[in-house]
Order: C-alpha cells, then structure tokens, then sequence
C-alpha cells in the first residue's frame, strides 16, 4: 500500500474545519422535529448562544471528522478514484466514528449523560458530513494530485 502523505493531510484538514459544522443544519433539523413544537422557536434558542452552539459543535465533532478525513486519504484507489464510492465509503466511516466517540465515553461511565435520541443524532450528522466531504474534499484546495500537471517540453 501507498501512503499518500500529501492527500492525508489535506483530508485530514479539510475534515476536520469543515465537517463538525456540515452536520449543524442537519442537528437543528432533527432537533427541530423531535425536541421542539416550533422549529422558529429553536432557531430563536439557538440564535441566543450561537458562539458557544459553534465551538461546542467543533469540539465535539473535531476529533471524528479528523479521524475519518485521515482514513477517506487511505482508501483503495478504486474506491478513491470513483467520487460515488469514496461519498458511501466516507459517510460509512464518518457515521461509525461520530457514534463511537459519542458512546464510549458514556458506556464506561456509570450513568449515561445523553440520551439515545443524541447519539442518533451524531451518527446522522457523522454520515451525512462524511458523505458531503467525501464527495467534494478532492476538490477543494490544496490537494496534491493537481500540482503533478505535464508540462509541455521546449526545443533548444
């Protein structure tokens, strides 16, 4: 196996910027749904704490987004190269990692802190910004497979 360092760290960033906050307009949708009569009365909640509703967002999703962004970098090349394979692969890992950081920490601990409603909301918001940055990750910028362009030769 080739371990393609540039492309690691490239997943690894993007994922880990961009993919705890993909899942947000997901949450307040679940939220919205589950928790709430309104959904105007959440975002009304929400709009009240929005710099802590951010960071605690990042927090808790930085760790698994970094994770699962590393292990998108380490796919076959087969299933890397077609963008269709790579989104299932990355939302499969990204769903999994988000539930299992979520349920371990609860699982050694004597009482369960959150109920099981969260961490199926985790594992949605995991898939769904696993899906999404899988799909587009090789094509934000800095990924290193574009710098290796042909150049034309030159005579004399």
């Amino acid at each position: 196996m080739k371990i393609k360092t540039r492309r690691i760290i490239h997943h690894a960033c993007w994922f880990t910027l961009l993919g705890p906050f993909i899942g947000v307009p997901l949450t307040i949708a679940i939220t919205a749904l589950y928790f709430r009569d309104s959904p105007w009365e959440l975002l009304f909640d929400i709009s009240r704490v929005l710099p802590q509703f951010l960071v605690i967002t990042w927090l808790l999703g930085a760790l698994p987004a970094l994770a699962t962004g590393i292990l998108s970098a380490c796919l076959a090349d087969k299933i890397y190269e077609s963008r269709y394979w790579r989104s299932l692969a990355c939302a499969a890992i990204g769903g999994v990692l988000a539930m299992l950081y979520e349920l371990i920490p609860h699982a050694l601990s004597a009482r369960a802190l959150f109920s099981e409603e969260f961490v199926w909301i985790v594992f949605c918001t995991g898939l769904f910004a696993g899906g999404v940055l899988g799909f587009f990750a090789p094509r934000l910028a800095g990924h290193g497979n574009r710098l290796n362009t042909v150049r034309p030769e030159t005579n004399g």
